[in-house]
C-alpha cells in the first residue's frame, strides 16, 4: 500500500498500468494537490501552476481509461 499520492502513481507505473509519461503527469497532479490542500502560496507562480493544472485533465482521462481496461 502506498504511503503517499506520489508513491501511488509511481507504483502504478511499476505495475505497467500506465506509461512513464502518464505517471509523471499524474505525479505533477499530486504535487499540485498538495499545494492546494496545504494552502501553499503559489500566487507568484500562478501562470505555471495554471499551465500544469490544464495538463492534468487529459491525463486523468487516460488514467481512467487505463484503470477501466485493467479491471475489465
Amino acid at each position: 500500500t502506498p504511503d503517499t499520492y506520489l508513491q501511488s502513481f509511481s507504483d502504478i507505473e511499476k505495475l505497467g498500468l500506465v506509461s512513464g509519461d502518464l505517471a509523471s503527469t499524474l505525479l505533477v497532479s499530486a504535487k499540485l494537490r498538495n499545494i492546494l490542500v496545504h494552502e501553499y502560496d503559489f500566487e507568484e507562480d500562478y501562470e505555471r501552476f495554471y499551465d500544469s493544472a490544464k495538463e492534468i485533465v487529459p491525463a486523468y482521462q487516460q488514467y481512467i481509461e487505463a484503470v477501466l481496461k485493467y479491471i475489465s
